[in-house]
């Protein structure tokens, strides 16, 4: 017998939430959970994703440092 998962679904997408002057946003779940996007978390916290690491090395615009 197969059991299958129901897999969670935004019901409400990129909701603000403000902490002090950071502002971040996040998804509401089906099941009421908030889910943060990773993108305003890596902006709140001044840093930046891999992604976005690789994407400037590749441009040439990151120079490593040894």
């Amino acid at each position: 017998m197969t059991k299958f998962f129901e897999i969670p679904r935004a019901v409400v997408s990129e909701v603000d939430l403000n902490i002090g002057e950071i502002k971040l946003q996040y998804s509401v779940l089906n099941d009421g959970r908030r889910v943060i996007k990773d993108t305003s978390l890596f902006t709140a916290l001044d840093r930046k994703r891999k992604d976005d690491q690789r994407e400037q090395k590749q441009q040439g615009s990151i120079i490593d440092i040894y």
